[in-house]
């Protein structure tokens, strides 16, 4: 039986070796993947948001809201979600965001008006659970805050996860805001 011939990929000034037919694969996946990204990078396609961000954005009323919003979901699960709030709330407020906050929906009430307290945020008392479902498919359940940023009507597609730096912050959701065109 005759040996398969190397096949080789140059990367730099180095040439790598593989398997004849890993090789040709390989070479075939990394072409692609470069084609895809030099596409990418001279044509921005329109977003569309995901069914289930769409939906929650509904439920939350904001589809028939003009101008730019967030909707966040706290939960005092996660450390810093409220204790930044304030913060946060603050920054995106300077940027033209009306803001939304719901809450948890794995937080039991009691939790919640615990958590709330110790924070000092009493104006967060009455605040709705976003619905379990929608959010978790949405991926607003992986991290919190979780923030959808939208604007005329519609969500961007990517939820912002986590408390981060007011600039970065800032810096974060006016991108997606601009990222979504209006009609």
């Amino acid at each position: 039986m005759k040996a398969p011939k190397a096949f080789f990929v140059w990367v730099g000034s180095r040439a790598i070796g593989l398997a004849p037919l890993a090789g040709r694969c390989a070479c075939l996946l990394m072409a692609m993947g470069w084609a895809a990204a030099a596409s990418h990078a001279t044509t921005v396609a329109p977003l569309a948001p995901s069914a289930s961000c769409g939906a929650v954005w509904a439920v939350a009323g904001l589809h028939e809201m003009p101008g730019d919003s967030l909707l966040v979901v706290l939960s005092p699960r996660m450390v810093y979600a409220l204790t930044e709030w304030p913060r946060m709330r603050e920054a995106a407020a300077t940027a033209g965001f009306r803001v939304v906050v719901v809450r948890d929906p794995r937080v039991p009430r009691s939790e919640w008006s615990s958590a709330i307290a110790v924070a000092g945020l009493p104006d967060l008392a009455a605040v709705p659970e976003v619905d379990a479902g929608l959010a978790g498919q949405c991926g607003l359940l992986n991290h919190f805050p979780s923030t959808l940023v939208g604007r005329c009507g519609r969500p961007h597609p990517w939820p912002v996860l986590g408390v981060m730096p007011t600039a970065a912050w800032r810096s974060l959701i006016v991108q997606r805001r601009e990222a979504v065109s209006c009609p």
